[in-house]
């Protein structure tokens, strides 16, 4: 199998506002399979492949970072005196629901697969989060006489830390697999590989740093 060299024009990709599109093509030659063809004949097939990722950055600025927000603010119902029930459930059932119109707002901007992404998991542990607040504010109502501030801040500080634990686990694995990605893309589509029979069609053109 000869490489040839081509060019794959990513400059005017109609979707590149959302998708990276990388510019080279990956041409795999096969065969169809005997039982497939009512008459048993073979034919050659030649698949043609181009790589394409999701900015992510978007959903970074558009559901993350609100949500991270919308979780900070729940924590202000701690501002608040645990013998004023009424004011800090009101700010926590607030926050829950304005988790919930969230996560139905972006529901549609989310891909409809069935396996949960990274922000999925994001978007379910912000909820949970949130609810965990809204529960500690209920005990702490419902136990008033033997919850003091003390223990009251002591778990506003404990929510603050966890809050924080949560963003840097996540922004760490959502790092390490756009890393593992981009070292497996690059690896995929170096210039003039060829194995198992496998031609790939290298851009003679320079790459952005955006391409990649």
């Amino acid at each position: 199998m000869v490489t040839k060299k081509g060019v794959v024009q990513v400059s005017n990709f109609g979707q590149s506002n959302v998708y990276h599109l990388e510019s080279t093509i990956k041409f795999e030659p096969h065969h169809t399979l005997r039982e497939e063809s009512t008459t048993g004949t073979i034919r050659p097939v030649l698949a043609l492949s181009m790589q394409f990722r999701r900015d992510p950055s978007a959903h970074l600025f558009n559901i993350a970072l609100p949500l991270f927000l919308i979780n900070l603010i729940s924590l202000g119902a701690f501002a608040v005196a645990p013998d004023e029930p009424a004011d800090r459930l009101s700010i926590s059932l607030t926050m829950v629901l304005t988790s919930v119109a969230f996560k139905l707002q972006i529901s549609a901007s989310l891909p409809p697969i069935s396996y949960l992404t990274l922000l999925d998991w994001f978007v379910l542990t912000s909820f949970i989060f949130v609810s965990c607040i809204a529960g500690e504010n209920i005990i702490a109502a419902s136990r008033l006489g033997s919850f003091s501030n003390e223990v009251d801040a002591a778990f506003g500080w404990a929510f603050l830390a966890l809050l924080v634990t949560i963003a840097a686990i996540f922004a760490l694995i959502g790092l390490s697999a756009n890393h593992r990605a981009t070292h497996v893309r690059l690896s995929a589509i170096e210039p003039g590989r060829q194995s198992d029979g496998m031609a790939i069609a290298s851009s003679t053109k320079p790459q952005h740093a955006g391409d990649i």
